[in-house]
């Protein structure tokens, strides 16, 4: 179970074209794809996350698109500000718009994502793996230093549903960084708390 402090990527260009949008406790991410960019979440602040997108030189409005990991408010508040109309994939009832399955491989705008449901922390979660290289976990897991350990316990919907999730998301090849949303990044995730 994490105690871990939590310590979400600064707003700012984060690797390649990945930005993260820092809302004190959360941050989530724009990706820049052929013609503006894709959400992975929405943040808790509009305000905020207003200021600190256009500090990259971006808006709500070049968002073309928005992946839900799952509909909690710190992740979905943001959904407010984006032009009516833009799609929302994610597996919500109330928020998405486009409905994506377990291990499904989406592209939107230039960009893959495959999609793994990972329901440990909610019903509707899911986990992400861009370009097959950033593995998007949302609250999926904590870090602590590069271990991996479980989500802060009294948030999940249940802690080993969520041990099972991470296990599934450990042995995925390839992978550059582990992307997620209050604990930052890194780029060699140690899982030796989830080995059989």
């Amino acid at each position: 179970m994490s105690d871990n402090k939590m310590n979400p990527l600064p707003t700012g260009q984060f690797k390649d074209n990945i930005f993260a949008v820092n809302n004190e406790f959360v941050s989530w991410l724009m990706i820049k794809s052929n013609s503006g960019y894709v959400a992975i979440d929405m943040g808790v602040d509009n305000d905020k996350s207003s200021k600190e997108i256009a500090s990259f030189g971006a808006s709500f409005k070049d968002i073309v698109a928005v992946i839900l990991t799952h509909d909690h408010r710190d992740h979905k508040e943001g959904l407010s500000a984006i032009n009516k109309g833009t799609p929302v994939y994610g597996r919500s009832d109330e928020f998405a718009t486009i409905k994506v399955q377990d291990e499904q491989s989406i592209d939107i705008d230039g960009l893959n994502f495959k999609v793994y449901a990972t329901p440990g922390h909610k019903e509707d979660h899911i986990s992400l793996v861009l370009n097959n290289k950033y593995l998007i976990t949302g609250d999926c897991m904590s870090l602590d230093g590069n271990k991996v350990n479980l989500f802060v316990a009294q948030y999940n919907l249940n802690n080993e549903q969520q041990t099972k999730d991470i296990k599934r998301l450990s042995k995925i090849p390839n992978i550059e960084y582990l992307i997620t949303t209050h604990f930052g990044a890194i780029t060699s995730p140690d899982f030796s708390n989830f080995r059989e």
